[in-house]
This record gives C-alpha cells, structure tokens and sequence, in this order.
C-alpha cells in the first residue's frame, strides 16, 4: 500500500521505486523523463489504485528505468465492478 513518500515494486526480478509526485522525484534528484506508462486493471480480481500502480511500474521496468512517480492514479466506479488506472513517468 502506497503511504509513504516512495514505494518499492518487484516485477520479475526489477525493482521500481515509484514516488508518490513529481516534486518528490524532483527532490530526489530527477534529471530526465524516459518513458509514460499507463496501466488498468481491467481483467484483474483486484480493482484497487495499488494494483494499477504496481502494473504501472511493471511497465516502467519495461523502459529500463529503476525510479517513477505518479502521475495520475484513480479508480473508475462506472461499470459493474470498476477499475482502477494509473499513469507512471520513469525516470532517470
């Protein structure tokens, strides 16, 4: 569950620390964007905003990125059981 600061994702062997803002990954020494990950879980048993991001960051690992933030993260109760969706920004 994402409550502090930064939060540590494994996906198959990659580990993504992913901030909770822009400003914190600024703080943190963010020289560049690389990539902008978006991610659902639509077709998923679980709907909640820490599954869309721990798929988000599985994603930014795809990029070669160890460090993202959040961009956006909500979740959509339209529908029968509603999703969730996330936006991450890797970055180096």
């Amino acid at each position: 569950m994402l409550t502090d600061k930064t939060t540590v994702f494994e996906s198959e062997g990659c580990l993504v620390e992913v901030y909770q803002s822009r400003t914190l990954a600024v703080e943190a020494g963010m020289k560049e964007e690389v990539c902008r990950v978006e991610a659902t879980t639509a077709f998923s048993l679980d709907h909640s905003v820490d599954n869309a991001i721990r798929r988000g960051a599985a994603k930014a690992c795809e990029c070669g990125v160890s460090k993202a933030y959040i961009a956006t993260a909500y979740r959509d109760d339209a529908g029968l059981k509603g999703t969730s969706k996330a936006s991450l920004v890797g970055f180096r």
